[in-house]
């Protein structure tokens, strides 16, 4: 008897495609960058690494996936790319997940802690106060935009 039920994916277009339409009877969790992509294929749902940055961007993204809004899902889905291409564009080294989502929650609560066990690499405090002065700048009211409705920030 199967017991998979689920999957997590941030493949590329073509192995998203086949996953869907291969295995219809799954359900498949995408990451904000191929769910828009993946709800023109079939039955999808989101699980979005900047919800905790941007919370009601993410309900934004995920109602226009149900209406299989593409005009709406692309236009979120570059703005998410975008924002984390720029807050994290003076990082000059890979970084692992736990940094990009222990960030996102801090830029939001600055009580967050940052810190990563031992051996994993968190951003340093320069690193840090560069994201800070980017989000800040860019993006602190980005949740409050109705991209949706098509009105954004000037």
């Amino acid at each position: 008897m199967p017991n998979l039920v689920a999957t997590k994916n941030n493949c590329p277009r073509k192995e998203t495609e086949e996953l869907l339409r291969h295995a219809p009877d799954l359900q498949h969790f995408l990451l904000e960058s191929n769910f828009a992509f993946g709800c023109e294929v079939g039955s999808c749902s989101l699980v979005c690494s900047l919800g905790s940055l941007f919370p009601g961007l993410a309900q934004q993204m995920f109602d226009a996936g149900l209406r299989r809004d593409r005009i709406v899902l692309t236009r979120i889905s570059r703005f998410m790319n975008d924002a984390i291409s720029d807050i994290f564009s003076h990082c000059d080294r890979h970084l692992m997940d736990g940094v990009y989502d222990k960030t996102y929650a801090w830029l939001r609560n600055p009580e967050f802690p940052k810190r990563l066990l031992p051996p994993y690499l968190g951003l340093t405090d320069e690193q840090s106060r560069q994201c800070r002065t980017i989000y800040e700048t860019n993006y602190q009211h980005a949740d409050e935009w109705d991209l949706d409705r098509k009105v954004e920030a000037p």
